[in-house]
């Protein structure tokens, strides 16, 4: 079943696809290794919602990104229905969606951002400064987020600059998902699920609750049998 799984043929009617890499830690014998899980999901032209594939590498690295994302194109999901790819900050992602989804939008999570961005706040600012930052992101136009994103930069540049100097990097990135066309009476609905990765991190948080109390994996194969399991019935 994992087999099939893994070389079934993809339909390629997906318009937002969602990439992340995960680190899960599991014991082969006495030894506890840290596996990456490289996970793609997608969402189709239907609304529907779906795990497509997942693949258990050494690093987040380009090539084993590259690598992934090739098998999912030579399966079928060429990217001809897509309008935007979402990745958490992983350089290696990234880098590898510039050689097989090149034309393809590409929206950083805010999800990740935003954690990034907290652990270079004091305490005593992190309440407003999120509070400031979520109006960025629930703007309803691009335009609005970026007047929001001006006001932000004027009360905080003088304090946390590295904080500003981020966000204005990736701004483009992080706004991608607002210059979709999606229509009025779905539009926070979508947005909400395009702007970040959580709902691969909902998926591995229930892998990481039925992967901790196990002792032990054999090898890669039956790690990939209890993902696989824990999936499908999600």
């Amino acid at each position: 079943l994992v087999k099939e799984y893994h070389t079934r043929p993809l339909i390629d009617e997906y318009q937002f696809l969602l990439l992340d890499g995960i680190n899960i830690s599991v014991r082969y014998g006495s030894k506890s290794m840290k596996k990456t899980v490289l996970a793609a999901y997608g969402i189709t032209l239907f609304g529907q919602r779906e795990l497509i594939d997942f693949r258990i590498v050494k690093s987040e690295s380009k090539d084993a990104c590259e690598s992934f994302l090739n098998h999912l194109f030579t399966r079928g999901l060429e990217g001809k229905n897509l309008k935007l790819i979402i990745t958490d900050g992983g350089k290696g992602l990234i880098a590898a969606l510039q050689f097989v989804y090149p034309e393809i939008k590409h929206q950083r999570c805010w999800f990740h951002k935003l954690q990034n961005i907290q652990k270079l706040l004091k305490k005593k600012d992190q309440k407003q400064v999120i509070k400031e930052l979520r109006k960025i992101y629930n703007a309803l136009s691009r335009a609005k987020a970026l007047d929001a994103f001006k006001a932000f930069k004027k009360n905080w540049s003088a304090v946390y600059p590295n904080v500003v100097n981020s966000l204005e990097k990736d701004m483009e990135e992080l706004l991608n998902f607002l210059t979709i066309p999606i229509k009025e009476n779905f539009r926070a609905f979508i947005r909400k699920r395009i702007r970040t990765t959580n709902v691969i991190e909902r998926s591995f948080r229930e892998v990481r609750r039925r992967t901790k109390p196990m002792s032990c994996f054999n090898n890669n194969d039956s790690l990939q049998r209890i993902m696989y399991a824990v999936f499908y019935r999600l």
